[in-house]
This record gives structure tokens, sequence and C-alpha cells, in this order.
């Protein structure tokens, strides 16, 4: 073989060397990217599902939310049936007690007015019949 053949056999070989590193470097990379799409993949299908039952609890909390308010509206009804006339008893009873009490103090502040009047109409009497 001659120089130029060994040289151009030599560089084939590098160049095939160099094909073959590169095709396995595409292969590693092509399987690494395989890797993560599949990963990425189930990285979605995590995440869907999450929402999903993400979904379904929002869902039941909402139900249940409803039910609640069904409940408090009989429980309203009972209390306004039951309940209420008892305590609306008890408040009319302390109105008519703080009504009665004013209107004592009413009676009383007359009758201590017309009493003071009549003392003094009295005093004025006395003076008037002993001015003599």
């Amino acid at each position: 073989m001659s120089d130029a053949d060994y040289s151009l056999q030599n560089i084939l070989t590098n160049l095939a060397v160099r094909v073959g590193e590169m095709e396995g470097l595409l292969k590693a990379f092509r399987e690494q990217w395989r890797d993560q799409d599949t990963a990425a993949g189930l990285g979605r299908s995590v995440t869907h599902g999450k929402i999903e039952l993400l979904t379904l609890q929002v869902e039941r909390l909402a139900n249940d939310i409803m039910h609640l308010q069904q409940d408090f509206a009989e429980f309203k009804e009972e209390v306004d049936a039951e309940v209420m006339p008892h305590i609306l008893t008890g408040k009319y009873a302390r109105e008519r007690k703080a009504g009665a009490k004013a209107a004592i103090a009413g009676v009383y502040a007359g009758a201590v007015v017309l009493i003071s009047a009549l003392a003094y109409l009295a005093d004025r009497l006395v003076a008037w019949l002993t001015h003599k």
C-alpha cells in the first residue's frame, strides 16, 4: 500500500470511528428523549388524575354545601315554629316590665309634682291668711 492509500485508509477509519461515535451519541439522545417523553406523558397523566380527583372533591363539597343549606332551612323552620315563640314571649315580657316601670315612674313624678304644687299652694294660702 502506498502512503496515499494508507493515509486514505486512516482518514476513512477515523471517519468511520467518528460516524460510529455520532451514531452512538444520537442513539443515546434518542433514548434520553424517549425516556423524557415517557416521563412527561406519565407526569401529565398523573397531573390529569389529580385534577380529576380535585374536581370530584369540589363537586362533593358543593353537594355537601347544598345539603347543609337544606338542613339550615329546615332547622330555621323548626326554630321559628318552636323556639322563637318562647324567645318572643320573654322579649315581650321584658318590654312589658320596662313599660310598667316607665309608667310607674311617670305616675310617681306626677304625684310628686301634684304634692309639691299643693304644698306650695297651702304655704301661699297660710301666708296670705296670716299676713293680716
